[in-house]
């Protein structure tokens, strides 16, 4: 059992790489298509006339993607946001229920996001975006495709609560 779980966690770590690797290209391509709108905005003024709409939809197809990615990376050490002024009032055996209650709640929450994403992508496909002409379904896939890996993910962090020392997991002081 701890050989697959390693192995298991060893793959999705690698997971959760490309998918910061690719947080990282998407923001990029972010800064990319707005500095080119900004540039395009001078332009005009020295008698060049360039149209590019999709300067406007396509960073903001990016954040989408660029966030869900992110959350769903940030719940392989669960580092989403949370109040855990209780846990720091609980003995250990107190601290260890609240986790695993408040990880379990989680888990449900997510995969409610996996079938209303999985909802909304098959939707998209009969819609297309304004400027760019894609499939929306492009962009509404984005909430099943994390919500996956932050079940993925969730599980992970599920298995690894017996090994961790909760108290100082959970009680972040970084600012």
């Amino acid at each position: 059992m701890q050989l697959e779980m390693n192995t298991y966690t060893k793959i999705l770590d690698r997971l959760n790489k490309f998918l910061l690797i690719l947080c990282v290209f998407l923001l990029m391509v972010m800064v990319a298509a707005v500095s080119f709108q900004v540039l395009l905005r001078f332009l005009p003024g020295m008698g060049i006339r360039i149209s590019a709409p999709w300067t406007s939809e396509l960073p903001i197809y990016c954040m989408i993607w660029l966030i869900f990615l992110g959350v769903a990376v940030a719940t392989r050490h669960n580092k989403l946001i949370s109040v855990d002024v209780l846990l720091g009032k609980l003995p250990l055996n107190g601290v260890k229920l609240v986790v695993y209650i408040a990880t379990l709640l989680s888990l449900l929450f997510y995969i409610g996001l996996l079938i209303a994403g999985y909802e909304w992508a098959v939707y998209g496909m009969s819609e297309t975006s304004s400027t760019m002409g894609i499939p929306m379904s492009y962009v509404y896939v984005s909430l099943p495709v994390s919500a996956f890996v932050m079940i993925l993910n969730t599980i992970a962090y599920l298995l690894e609560i017996p090994k961790k020392n909760l108290l100082s997991v959970n009680v972040d002081t970084e600012i």
